[in-house]
């Protein structure tokens, strides 16, 4: 559990992180415009890049349209892990919302 929390942590500061590692190397070295532009052409392409890999991996998911996510569970004592299963071999129907009333 903690490592799940160091790592969220770990990942909402990463932002904060390169900024300030930014911000020293230009107050440090003064670079000209060309380096500038260079690294802002870095930065577009990195992002055009992080942006290809969530489309694919959104893609390439076993997840197949019109199925419910059943959760792990123990069944005879063996963890059964989650997975992705078609509503016609479920039998069911999808999960609806429930109204809480207070």
């Amino acid at each position: 559990m903690i490592r799940i929390i160091l790592f969220n942590l770990f990942l909402f500061s990463l932002p904060f992180i390169m900024l300030s590692v930014w911000l020293w190397w230009f107050r440090r070295t003064r670079p000209d415009q060309v380096e500038m532009k260079i690294w802002a052409y870095a930065s577009v392409a990195g992002f055009a890049c992080m942006l290809a890999g969530l489309l694919f991996f959104r893609s390439v998911t076993d997840a197949p349209t019109g199925s419910v996510y059943v959760p792990p569970s123990v069944e005879n004592g063996e963890l059964v892990p989650g997975h992705f299963e078609a509503l016609d071999k479920l039998n069911e129907q999808p999960p609806e919302t429930l109204e809480v009333t207070p």
